[in-house]
């Protein structure tokens, strides 16, 4: 059952206080810390004019740019309307929002749609930095009062009550975005939203001069001149990182590759151990006003999450066909892989293990541009499980087909 179709209990004064209504709050809050623990979205950068898709759940769409030197017209599209067109220059940089309910032939709620971004420019500096996607408004998240000892019926209603309204302002994060990347070949730049304390880097090197430069908001975290033909992980602890990405905070990260040749495997987040969960219940488990640890475990998750997904809708697109042959990764967080193929070549996933056979992906058409495929076939992939993706021109990863 997905996150989101998934309701914590309402709670009522004099009813019985039951094991099955409070393992339903649990099954919902410990969810919600799935969501909070899922790969976070990716945004690849472009200093090229570059298209971006995106399936619609969110109201806004937010496009950061920058732009310096003499003259730079940015011109902006969504959904093949143009938005913005300003030759404003914005050398620190800029956020542009749009209403995606305004935008004349917009895309409707579960629909794909491109972002387009195009640079005329003389003698300029030009990058898009981030585009992203939000829910209309925040959740309202409050963080719920603690159980004391002692208190009376009524106040424990209240708090019970306050548990159920917590998870319900956090559903339009649980959402959790499609988490996708490319799987670039030379020096790259991504966006990347913090959610644990570690990032795993993965990447291949070999060739002469090879150097391998990982930089995170501008600082240093690996440089590396050996060679790995098959592979190595760099482990990066985001909180020791000077001028590093606080937890829910926006960050850069660069690949440069200096020499020899790079093939980035894949970067996921992984968290620090961690014992939190909402509490388990069986019939005839007494909560007295003395002992009220487990319910107060409801609180710590709810505020972890909040502190990690704050409590509305947020996603980022997958750019389009930044090279020839695109190669993408990503892992199983969601069932269905929707993707984009109408190139001669088949496109096709594979084990990165070497060991399971090459799936065969069907081309799709222009009237047809993205097809669905889903992951819950493939007997091999686990959730989680790491799948690599060849000749696709976009990729997007959905609970929906």
């Amino acid at each position: 059952m997905a996150l989101i179709d998934m309701f914590p209990p309402s709670w009522a004064s004099g009813e019985l206080l039951s094991a099955a209504k409070l393992n339903q709050l649990s099954d919902v809050v410990n969810g919600l810390k799935g969501a909070a623990m899922a790969p976070t979205s990716v945004f690849a950068r472009s200093g090229n004019d570059a298209i971006w898709y995106a399936r619609r759940h969110g109201r806004y769409v937010a496009v950061d740019f920058t732009t310096s030197g003499t003259s730079c017209t940015t011109r902006i599209l969504i959904n093949g309307t143009t938005v913005y067109n300003d030759g404003t220059l914005y050398p620190s940089g800029t956020t542009q929002t749009f209403d995606l309910d305004a935008v004349s032939g917009g895309p409707a709620v579960g629909e794909f749609y491109p972002v387009q971004v195009q640079y005329t420019a003389d003698d300029a500096t030009h990058v898009t930095t981030d585009i992203r996607e939000t829910g209309a408004a925040a959740g309202g998240y409050v963080s719920p009062t603690a159980f004391s000892s002692g208190i009376s019926a009524a106040t424990f209603l209240t708090r019970l009550q306050a548990l159920s309204t917590a998870c319900t302002a956090l559903s339009g994060a649980a959402r959790t975005p499609s988490a996708t990347w490319l799987r670039a070949t030379d020096t790259a730049t991504f966006t990347l939203r913090r959610k644990q304390q570690y990032l795993y880097v993965n990447y291949m090197a070999s060739g002469a001069g090879t150097q391998i430069r990982i930089v995170v908001n501008g600082t240093t975290v690996s440089n590396d001149s050996t060679e790995y033909p098959n592979g190595v992980t760099k482990t990066i602890d985001l909180a020791a990182v000077s001028g590093g990405p606080v937890v829910g905070g926006n960050y850069r990260l660069e690949i440069q590759r200096n020499g020899g040749s790079l093939l980035l495997q894949y970067f996921v987040e992984g968290p620090a151990p961690s014992t939190n969960t909402a509490p388990a219940w069986a019939e005839g488990d007494q909560i007295t006003t003395s002992s009220v640890t487990p319910l107060n475990r409801y609180k710590t998750v709810l505020d972890e999450c909040y502190a990690i997904l704050a409590d509305y809708y947020f996603a980022r697109p997958a750019i389009y066909r930044p090279y020839d042959h695109p190669r993408w990764g990503f892992h199983k967080s969601k069932r269905y892989l929707h993707y984009m193929r109408n190139g001669g070549l088949p496109a096709t996933l594979s084990d990165p293990a070497g060991v399971q056979p090459d799936i065969s992906l069907s081309r799709t058409t222009d009237d047809a541009p993205f097809a669905s495929y889903d992951l819950d076939t493939i007997d091999w992939l686990a959730p989680g499980g790491l799948v690599l993706a060849y000749e696709c021109d976009v990729v997007w990863l959905d609970d929906e087909p």
